[in-house]
């Protein structure tokens, strides 16, 4: 599927402040490609996978994955649900 590019390509790489204005405007844009065809539950479940891959020698603790998977519960659940 295309829009499990278009996340992956979002969320790899370094961690990004969905509290900062650039971000979120990046992060609305993104929802607005992939509203209407990607449900919440792959979403979140692609989001997961991509966090967790984006180190592959240190992976994030179980702490740090579960924190910035609530900051994406907050801006893009509601939207996705």
């Amino acid at each position: 599927m295309e829009w499990i590019d278009k996340v992956k390509g979002f969320f790899a790489g370094e961690r990004r402040d969905l509290t900062d204005p650039e971000i979120r405007k990046e992060a609305f844009f993104l929802l607005s490609e992939i509203y209407g065809i990607a449900r919440w539950d792959e979403f979140a479940m692609t989001v997961r996978q991509t966090i967790i891959t984006r180190h592959p020698v240190q992976k994030p603790s179980f702490a740090e994955m579960e924190a910035e998977m609530r900051e994406v519960h907050k801006l893009f659940e509601p939207w996705l649900n």
